[in-house]
């Protein structure tokens, strides 16, 4: 049960660095990452400041989850983009 717990926490912990990586970054690919550095150190470590994240095994287990949670925010963002663009499409052509 324990472990279950943990998962969840670390996970919402990815959840909310992938959100605030989005938020700063846009939509980009986990792999380009390593491009915008210094704006990834600042958002783990803030979240792991926050979180009080001070095991590095702990750390290792987020870091694996933030691809994940990256990918599923660009899924979510393109799909508003495909539905954004579907209801402005009616309006150019009436036009």
């Amino acid at each position: 049960m324990a472990n279950l717990k943990r998962r969840k926490r670390e996970q919402a912990i990815a959840n909310e660095i992938a959100h605030e990586l989005h938020r700063a970054l846009g939509t980009i690919m986990p792999s380009a990452l390593a491009q915008n550095s210094d704006v990834v150190c600042k958002v783990f470590g803030e979240a792991f400041d926050r979180n009080r994240i001070v095991d590095e095994s702990a750390g290792a287990r987020i870091l694996a989850y933030v691809p994940k949670e990256l990918a599923a925010r660009n899924l979510q963002f393109a799909e508003l983009n495909r539905q954004l663009a579907a209801a402005v499409r009616p309006m150019a052509i009436s036009k």
